[in-house]
C-alpha cells in the first residue's frame, strides 16, 4: 500500500519536479539543507561548507535550506552562521514541505536529495587547524559578562566547562525515534564529582553545559562556584556558546557539544570516549581516556587485542555488545581525577610530559591498532590519558 501511495506522489509532482530540475541545471543553482536539529552537525556543518566549498558558492548561485523539527539544537549558532552564509551570497531559506517533495522526488529517481545535505564528513576536520571563523562580537561577549554577574562571577574570573552524555537531549527534543542503539555511550555527571572539587580548589568557577538532564549535578547544590546550567532559569543556547568560548579549557566526552568547543579552538579533554576507534577519529591535541571493554564471561576486561579481534573497537550498537556479553565501563572517579591532575600539568608546562614506560608501552599499542588497515589511516597515535593508560592491558 506504501509503495502505492509513493508511487502516486511521484506521478502527480513529477512535472512540477521535472521543470524545476531543468531551471536547476540550466542557471547553476546549488541547494543544500542545513539540518541544524542534532548539535554536531548543526556546529560543524556550516563552517566545513563554507571552507571546503568556496568554489561551489563563489562561482554559482546557492540556496541553504535550513532544517529542524521543533527548533536548532543551538539557535545561537544558527543564526551566526546565517548571517555568514549571507555575507557569502548564499540564500538562507526555511526547509518547507515543497521542499521536501522535490528531494522525494529526486530520490524516488536517483536514489538521492534534490538538496544536497550539509555533511560532516571526517576527511574534512582538518579545517580545525585553520582559523576560526565563528566568532563572538564584543557586544556578545560584554552581554555575557553581565549575566555571569548573576552568578557572581566576575570578568576576571576563570571557569571550566563540563558536559556529560546522558539520554535527556535526545528524548526531549528528537522523541519521534528510540536511540537507545548507543546509550552505552552516557554516563552519570556525577562522577565528574573528585575532579571538580580538584578545580575549585585550584580557583575555578565550574559550569555543567547541556540541553536539559536526567541527573543534577549533586555538587552544584553544596558549592556555588558549581553552576548546573542544564537545570538554570538563565541557560541560553547564547550563554552556552559564550561559556566554552571563554572557558580555560573544556571538558567532556565525544558528544555533540566538543564541535562547539572546536568550531571556538577551545583546549580539549575528552572522558568515557567509546567506541575505542573514536579516540582516533580527529587529529586531537590533547590525551584523552577511553572506556574499557568488560566480558562477562570471563569476568575481566578485554586486551586491546581482543578488542580488535572481536570488532568491539567499532561497535556502535548496544545490542551487539549485549550479544557478546560485553559492557563498555565508565571511566572511574578516580581515574577522571588523576587524568584531570594532568590537564593541570599540560597547563603549567605547555605539553604533556610522557615517562619512558608510557612511550615504550604505545609503541606497542600502536602496533595493534595498526594491524586494522583502516585505523592506520585514522589518527592512531592520538595521545592518551598517561595513568589512565597504566592500566590498560594490550595482551
Amino acid at each position: 500500500m506504501k509503495k502505492i501511495v509513493k508511487n502516486l506522489a511521484f506521478l502527480v509532482l513529477l512535472p512540477i519536479y521535472i521543470f524545476l530540475l531543468l531551471i536547476k541545471k540550466y542557471f547553476a543553482i546549488n541547494l543544500y539543507t542545513y539540518d541544524c536539529s542534532r548539535y554536531g552537525n548543526c556546529v560543524a556543518a556550516p563552517e566545513i561548507f563554507l571552507k571546503k566549498f568556496k568554489k561551489v558558492y563563489q562561482n554559482h548561485f546557492t540556496i541553504i535550506f535550513l532544517k529542524y523539527k521543533n527548533e536548532p539544537s543551538n539557535k545561537f549558532v544558527v543564526e551566526k552562521y546565517c548571517e555568514l552564509f549571507r555575507l557569502n551570497k548564499i540564500k538562507v531559506i526555511r526547509y518547507n514541505l515543497f521542499i521536501s517533495a522535490l528531494d522525494f522526488c529526486h530520490q524516488f529517481t536517483f536514489k538521492k536529495k534534490f538538496s544536497v545535505q550539509l555533511e560532516v564528513n571526517r576527511k574534512y576536520f582538518g579545517i580545525y587547524k585553520s582559523k576560526q571563523i565563528f566568532k563572538l562580537t564584543n557586544a556578545e561577549i560584554e552581554k555575557g559578562f553581565e549575566i555571569l554577574k548573576k552568578f557572581n562571577v566576575k570578568k576576571n574570573s576563570k571557569w571550566i566547562c563540563v558536559h556529560n552524555r546522558d539520554k535527556s537531549f535526545l528524548e526531549n527534543f528528537h522523541g519521534y525515534q528510540s536511540w537507545k542503539y548507543h546509550d552505552y555511550r552516557d554516563f552519570s555527571v556525577n562522577d565528574y564529582e573528585l575532579a571538580i572539587k580538584l578545580f575549585i580548589k585550584k580557583g575555578f568557577f565550574v559550569f555543567r553545559i547541556g540541553k536539559g538532564s536526567n541527573h543534577q549535578l549533586q555538587i552544584s547544590k553544596k558549592n556555588k562556584k558549581v553552576i548546573d546550567l542544564t537545570r538554570h532559569n538563565l541557560r541560553t543556547d547564547f550563554l552556552e556558546v559564550f561559556l566554552i568560548n571563554n572557558c580555560s579549557f573544556y571538558l567532556g566526552t565525544s558528544s555533540g557539544p566538543i564541535k562547539a568547543a572546536r568550531m571556538l579552538r577551545k583546549k580539549i579533554f575528552l572522558i568515557n570516549v567509546c567506541p575505542l576507534e573514536s579516540v582516533f577519529v580527529e587529529d586531537w591535541n590533547f590525551p584523552v581516556i577511553f572506556k574499557k571493554a568488560f566480558y562477562f564471561k570471563k569476568k575481566r576486561y578485554l586486551t586491546i587485542k581482543e578488542i580488535l579481534k572481536e570488532d568491539i573497537h567499532n561497535c556502535f550498537e548496544i545490542d551487539i555488545l549485549k550479544s557478546k556479553k560485553i559492557k563498555l565501563i565508565n571511566n572511574s572517579r578516580k581515574e577522571i581525577l588523576e587524568y584531570s591532575k594532568e590537564i593541570f600539568k599540560y597547563l603549567k608546562f605547555g605539553r604533556f610530559i610522557y615517562n619512558k614506560a608510557y612511550l615504550a608501552k604505545r609503541k606497542k599499542f600502536n602496533n595493534l591498532i595498526i594491524q586494522k588497515r583502516y585505523l592506520k589511516k585514522m589518527k592512531y597515535k592520538n595521545p592518551i590519558g598517561q595513568n589512565f593508560f597504566k592500566s590498560i592491558t594490550l595482551h
